[in-house]
């Protein structure tokens, strides 16, 4: 966890940083997004694109296939 409270200023660098310095296999940022419009449903996931520049194709590839199992299994519950 990076935050417990909603008063926490992180940039994605920082948080970046706390996982790499945790060793952490993965990361996950998790966001509730609302609309007052209760016929909306659904879920999403993003992972970085095959055109960035920062990431190797293993971590994108391993990244993207994280994605997807996660959406599967989420939208399975």
């Amino acid at each position: 966890m990076t935050r417990t409270s909603q008063d926490v200023d992180l940039s994605n660098k920082e948080r970046a940083e706390i996982a790499n310095d945790a060793e952490a296999d993965a990361f996950i940022r998790l966001h509730l997004n609302s609309v007052d419009d209760q016929s909306v449903r659904g879920a999403l996931t993003v992972a970085p694109s095959k055109k960035n520049p920062y990431l190797d194709e293993e971590t994108i590839t391993e990244s993207r296939s994280l994605s997807k199992i996660i959406l599967k299994d989420f939208c399975k519950e």
